[in-house]
């Protein structure tokens, strides 16, 4: 009888252990996993791993790509050059209104337009200013005196302009546009060339033949 009661005790032991194990694993785990979290110096409901990547940073090659160009160091026997241009041409222009006939260059100022053109090719040719800024002044002067007869307009149009890149240290895109003001400004067409009038024109009628 004592032996039945011992082996039922021991039976029922056995089943409240096998119950019993789920449940004591269960925190065996969460305590090892809370152990590791503390271990890794945050908790385990924190951010993900993707929050945690740090920041990529360019490397300093790639950095110093994106900062502006320096400037060009000004070439102060450019300027000179610049400034020597400037002076014969306002000398020439001077000279111009001594060949003045009713409004018009007469036939004799022809050299005076001849010097100026050649004064205007060297100074395309000049290295003076920001990228291709005094290049584009001096195309839109030629534009109003190439192939035309010179007026009055154009003598003093030659003056403002010459004597505007003679004060002129920075030649820059402001430069360009003062340059097209000044055009308008004395009645020139900034992108014709010319106030003259056509003198000849020629009407045209388009007739349907049957």
């Amino acid at each position: 009888m004592s032996e039945e009661r011992l082996e039922n005790n021991v039976f029922a032991k056995s089943e409240v252990a096998g119950c019993s194990q789920p449940s004591e694993a269960g925190p065996a785990i969460k305590s090892r996993t809370e152990n590791l979290a503390s271990e890794r110096g945050r908790p385990t409901s924190g951010p993900t791993s993707l929050e945690l990547i740090p920041e990529t940073r360019r490397p300093a090659s790639s950095r110093a790509e994106i900062h502006p160009p320096r400037r060009r160091v000004a070439d102060p026997a450019v300027y000179r050059d610049y400034r020597k241009i400037c002076d014969e041409l306002m000398a020439e222009l001077k000279r111009a209104d001594e060949y003045l006939a009713d409004g018009m260059m007469s036939d004799m100022g022809m050299e005076v337009v001849v010097e100026v053109e050649q004064l205007l090719d060297k100074l395309y040719r000049c290295r003076w200013g920001e990228k291709e800024c005094l290049k584009r002044v001096v195309v839109a002067i030629s534009s109003q005196i190439n192939n035309v007869r010179w007026t009055e307009a154009h003598i003093e149009f030659l003056k403002d302009i010459v004597l505007l890149l003679r004060n002129s240290y920075l030649v820059d895109d402001s430069l360009v546009r003062e340059c097209y003001r000044l055009i308008r400004a004395h009645g020139l067409e900034a992108f014709r060339g010319t106030i003259a009038e056509t003198e000849v024109r020629k009407k045209y009628r388009i007739v349907e033949v049957e």
